[in-house]
């Protein structure tokens, strides 16, 4: 199922104040701009790990109450 990047991005971006560090901190911590992620970008399970554990430390939790 394509969009599942997105779909990490897009939940990040829903749960933090400051949107653009969050994203920037993501584009750091996964080596590409994940702005330019859109619904058919091809799912990545290597780059997928790598958002959730970004996205993990962004929020602060040990776990993401979300399924992509």
């Amino acid at each position: 199922m394509a969009g599942r990047l997105k779909n990490i991005v897009d939940y990040v971006k829903s749960r933090v104040h400051f949107k653009n560090l969050a994203v920037a901190c993501l584009n750091l911590k996964a080596g590409m701009n994940v702005d330019d992620f859109r619904e058919n970008t091809p799912d990545n399970p290597e780059l997928e790990q790598k958002l959730i554990q970004a996205a993990k430390e962004i929020l602060g939790v040990d776990h993401l109450d979300a399924h992509f």
